[in-house]
């Protein structure tokens, strides 16, 4: 872990924190009934099943219905993804780095 890109983490964070947001209200919509069937907002509240993984399918009996635990939940998943796709993004580079060298 020594070429760590904070950047790209926080970056990644961000956009998945902004994400979840969006699929959690989605999700939210759509379990009250108001989401019409042809809209594009299914794929988000879909989207949201995904985003609460690890903490909220393994350990949902934990959370229960305190505000303050599924919050932090939410926010552990985030780092996590965020994590993901810093590491997914530095290993695509230094693979395009090692097979692709630059003639120029």
């Amino acid at each position: 872990m020594k070429n760590f890109s904070k950047r790209n983490f926080l970056i990644s964070t961000a956009l998945i924190l902004t994400l979840l947001i969006i699929s959690f209200l989605s999700a939210y919509v759509e379990d009250e009934g108001n989401l019409s069937k042809g809209s594009v907002w299914i794929i988000f509240a879909r989207i949201f099943n995904v985003l609460k993984f690890p903490t909220h399918t393994l350990f949902e009996g934990l959370f229960g219905h305190n505000l303050i635990l599924i919050l932090v939940g939410f926010l552990i998943n985030c780092l996590f993804y965020g994590f993901l796709l810093e590491r997914i993004t530095y290993f695509i580079k230094k693979i395009n780095n090692k097979s692709f060298p630059c003639p120029f």
